[in-house]
Protein backbone atom coordinates (compact mmCIF):
# COMPACT_ATOMS: atom_id res chain seq x y z
CA UNK A 1 0.00 0.00 0.00
CA UNK A 2 1.19 3.43 -0.70
CA UNK A 3 0.90 6.02 1.35
CA UNK A 4 0.18 9.97 0.67
CA UNK A 5 0.50 12.73 3.27
CA UNK A 6 -0.98 15.99 2.57
CA UNK A 7 -0.58 18.85 4.92
CA UNK A 8 -3.51 20.99 4.75
CA UNK A 9 -3.23 24.51 7.00
CA UNK A 10 -6.06 26.52 5.38
CA UNK A 11 -9.73 26.22 4.14
CA UNK A 12 -8.73 26.53 0.53
CA UNK A 13 -5.99 24.06 0.03
CA UNK A 14 -9.07 21.49 1.79
CA UNK A 15 -11.46 22.51 -0.22
CA UNK A 16 -8.79 22.38 -3.55
CA UNK A 17 -7.07 18.61 -2.49
CA UNK A 18 -9.81 16.87 -0.43
CA UNK A 19 -13.22 18.34 -1.39
CA UNK A 20 -12.45 17.41 -5.22
CA UNK A 21 -12.37 14.92 -7.37
CA UNK A 22 -8.65 14.27 -6.33
CA UNK A 23 -9.23 12.43 -3.25
CA UNK A 24 -12.11 10.38 -4.31
CA UNK A 25 -9.87 9.11 -7.35
CA UNK A 26 -6.87 7.86 -5.10
CA UNK A 27 -9.23 6.34 -2.67
CA UNK A 28 -10.95 4.41 -5.08
CA UNK A 29 -7.80 3.12 -6.63
CA UNK A 30 -8.00 0.61 -3.55
CA UNK A 31 -4.42 0.33 -2.10
CA UNK A 32 -3.91 3.91 -1.10
CA UNK A 33 -3.55 5.29 2.43
CA UNK A 34 -4.08 9.16 2.96
CA UNK A 35 -2.72 10.98 5.63
CA UNK A 36 -3.59 14.28 6.19
CA UNK A 37 -1.82 16.75 8.81
CA UNK A 38 -3.85 19.57 9.51
CA UNK A 39 -3.73 22.08 12.63
CA UNK A 40 -7.97 21.59 13.57
CA UNK A 41 -6.79 17.84 13.84
CA UNK A 42 -9.14 17.62 16.42
CA UNK A 43 -12.29 19.19 15.48
CA UNK A 44 -15.53 16.86 15.09
CA UNK A 45 -16.69 17.83 11.72
CA UNK A 46 -13.15 17.56 9.71
CA UNK A 47 -12.98 13.94 11.27
CA UNK A 48 -15.86 13.30 10.41
CA UNK A 49 -15.91 14.71 6.87
CA UNK A 50 -12.65 12.81 6.41
CA UNK A 51 -12.99 9.54 7.86
CA UNK A 52 -11.28 7.75 5.10
CA UNK A 53 -7.93 9.32 5.96
CA UNK A 54 -5.61 9.40 8.49
CA UNK A 55 -5.76 12.75 10.76
CA UNK A 56 -2.49 14.50 12.54
CA UNK A 57 -2.14 17.42 13.73
CA UNK A 58 -0.03 19.80 11.54
CA UNK A 59 2.20 21.54 14.00
CA UNK A 60 1.85 24.83 12.69
CA UNK A 61 2.82 26.97 15.53
CA UNK A 62 6.06 24.69 16.72
CA UNK A 63 7.53 25.83 13.09
CA UNK A 64 6.70 29.02 13.60
CA UNK A 65 8.36 29.55 17.20
CA UNK A 66 11.42 27.62 16.06
CA UNK A 67 12.52 30.04 13.77
CA UNK A 68 11.38 32.73 15.98
CA UNK A 69 13.37 31.90 18.42
CA UNK A 70 16.67 32.28 16.39
CA UNK A 71 17.81 35.20 15.13
CA UNK A 72 19.64 33.93 12.17
CA UNK A 73 16.63 31.16 11.48
CA UNK A 74 14.46 34.31 11.24
CA UNK A 75 16.99 36.94 9.29
CA UNK A 76 17.23 33.83 6.51
CA UNK A 77 13.02 33.74 6.83
CA UNK A 78 12.82 37.14 6.42
CA UNK A 79 15.32 37.44 3.54
CA UNK A 80 13.90 34.74 1.50
CA UNK A 81 10.61 36.93 1.73
CA UNK A 82 11.95 39.79 0.46
CA UNK A 83 13.47 38.01 -2.82
CA UNK A 84 12.39 36.33 -6.12
CA UNK A 85 14.20 35.33 -9.06
CA UNK A 86 14.66 39.07 -10.37
CA UNK A 87 17.00 42.03 -9.81
CA UNK A 88 14.09 44.13 -11.71
CA UNK A 89 11.42 46.29 -9.68
CA UNK A 90 9.18 44.12 -8.38
CA UNK A 91 6.86 46.14 -6.43
CA UNK A 92 5.11 43.38 -4.13
CA UNK A 93 8.25 41.76 -2.85
CA UNK A 94 9.77 45.57 -2.53
CA UNK A 95 6.98 47.05 -0.30
CA UNK A 96 7.64 43.65 1.74
CA UNK A 97 11.62 44.82 2.29
CA UNK A 98 10.48 48.27 3.27
CA UNK A 99 7.97 46.86 5.71
CA UNK A 100 11.33 44.72 6.86
CA UNK A 101 13.53 47.69 7.10
CA UNK A 102 11.04 49.95 8.93
CA UNK A 103 10.38 47.08 11.83
CA UNK A 104 14.28 47.04 12.15
CA UNK A 105 15.10 50.65 11.87
CA UNK A 106 17.06 50.99 14.88
CA UNK A 107 19.85 48.02 13.60
CA UNK A 108 23.30 48.93 13.47
CA UNK A 109 24.31 50.63 9.88
CA UNK A 110 26.54 47.20 9.60
CA UNK A 111 23.15 44.94 9.85
CA UNK A 112 21.56 47.49 6.96
CA UNK A 113 24.07 47.27 4.63
CA UNK A 114 24.23 43.55 5.42
CA UNK A 115 20.49 43.02 5.20
CA UNK A 116 20.69 44.98 1.37
CA UNK A 117 23.97 43.21 0.43
CA UNK A 118 22.69 39.76 0.72
CA UNK A 119 18.87 40.85 -1.38
CA UNK A 120 20.98 42.29 -4.03
CA UNK A 121 23.50 39.11 -4.88
CA UNK A 122 20.48 36.92 -3.81
CA UNK A 123 18.23 38.69 -6.62
CA UNK A 124 21.09 38.00 -9.05
CA UNK A 125 22.35 34.81 -8.76
CA UNK A 126 20.72 31.57 -8.96
CA UNK A 127 23.49 29.73 -7.57
CA UNK A 128 23.63 32.01 -4.22
CA UNK A 129 19.95 31.27 -4.10
CA UNK A 130 19.68 27.60 -4.47
CA UNK A 131 23.02 27.94 -2.07
CA UNK A 132 21.06 29.72 0.72
CA UNK A 133 17.82 26.76 0.57
CA UNK A 134 20.31 23.88 0.61
CA UNK A 135 22.19 25.29 3.60
CA UNK A 136 18.36 26.32 5.28
CA UNK A 137 17.44 23.21 4.17
CA UNK A 138 20.58 21.05 5.62
CA UNK A 139 20.91 22.98 9.02
CA UNK A 140 17.16 23.37 10.22
CA UNK A 141 14.39 20.97 9.71
CA UNK A 142 12.61 21.23 12.85
CA UNK A 143 11.70 17.49 12.72
CA UNK A 144 8.11 17.95 14.27
CA UNK A 145 6.64 15.13 12.83
CA UNK A 146 8.91 12.80 13.22
CA UNK A 147 6.81 10.20 14.63
CA UNK A 148 4.65 10.16 11.57
CA UNK A 149 6.75 9.69 9.28
CA UNK A 150 8.06 6.83 11.10
CA UNK A 151 4.54 5.57 11.23
CA UNK A 152 3.70 6.15 7.99
CA UNK A 153 6.56 6.10 5.83
CA UNK A 154 4.98 8.01 3.06
CA UNK A 155 6.16 7.67 -0.55
CA UNK A 156 4.88 11.28 -1.05
CA UNK A 157 4.68 14.78 0.80
CA UNK A 158 2.39 17.16 -0.81
CA UNK A 159 2.43 20.52 0.18
CA UNK A 160 0.66 23.59 -0.67
CA UNK A 161 4.12 25.82 -1.37
CA UNK A 162 7.61 25.10 -2.17
CA UNK A 163 8.74 26.72 1.32
CA UNK A 164 7.00 29.84 0.84
CA UNK A 165 5.14 28.93 3.93
CA UNK A 166 7.38 28.47 6.41
CA UNK A 167 5.57 25.39 7.65
CA UNK A 168 5.47 24.51 3.99
CA UNK A 169 9.30 24.35 4.17
CA UNK A 170 9.87 22.14 7.25
CA UNK A 171 7.39 19.88 6.29
CA UNK A 172 8.88 19.23 2.77
CA UNK A 173 12.81 19.51 4.00
CA UNK A 174 11.56 16.90 6.71
CA UNK A 175 10.26 14.56 4.11
CA UNK A 176 12.69 14.50 2.05
CA UNK A 177 14.83 13.40 5.54
CA UNK A 178 12.81 10.53 5.98
CA UNK A 179 13.38 9.38 2.31
CA UNK A 180 9.47 10.55 0.76
CA UNK A 181 9.32 12.52 -2.34
CA UNK A 182 7.59 15.31 -2.33
CA UNK A 183 5.15 17.71 -4.48
CA UNK A 184 4.17 21.27 -4.02
CA UNK A 185 0.59 21.82 -5.55
CA UNK A 186 0.45 26.02 -6.10
CA UNK A 187 -3.01 27.09 -4.35
CA UNK A 188 -3.05 30.56 -6.48
CA UNK A 189 -1.39 31.20 -9.49
CA UNK A 190 -0.01 34.39 -8.04
CA UNK A 191 1.64 33.16 -4.86
CA UNK A 192 4.96 32.23 -6.71
CA UNK A 193 5.49 35.81 -7.43
CA UNK A 194 3.92 37.95 -4.59
CA UNK A 195 5.27 35.14 -1.50
CA UNK A 196 8.83 35.31 -1.59
CA UNK A 197 11.74 32.69 -2.72
CA UNK A 198 10.73 29.29 -1.60
CA UNK A 199 12.47 27.24 1.23
CA UNK A 200 12.78 23.76 -0.09
CA UNK A 201 13.52 22.10 -3.15
CA UNK A 202 10.45 19.44 -4.12
CA UNK A 203 10.64 17.01 -6.46
CA UNK A 204 7.02 17.53 -8.17
CA UNK A 205 5.75 21.04 -8.92
CA UNK A 206 1.97 21.05 -10.33
CA UNK A 207 1.31 24.55 -11.41
CA UNK A 208 -1.97 26.20 -12.71
CA UNK A 209 -0.37 27.23 -16.00
CA UNK A 210 3.20 26.61 -18.15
Amino acid sequence: MKTILIGITQGFAARYLLRTDILKTLLETGDVRIVVLTPNFDEPYFRKEFSSCRIHEFRTEACKRYYDRSRIRNFVLQLRKTVLNSHERLPFIDDKFDVWSRKTKRESNRAVWLRKGCSHVLRRSRLARRGLVKTESDLWKGHFHREIFLKYRPDLTIACSNGYFLHDALLLREARYHGSKTMVVVLSWDNPTSKGYGGAFPDFFVSWTD
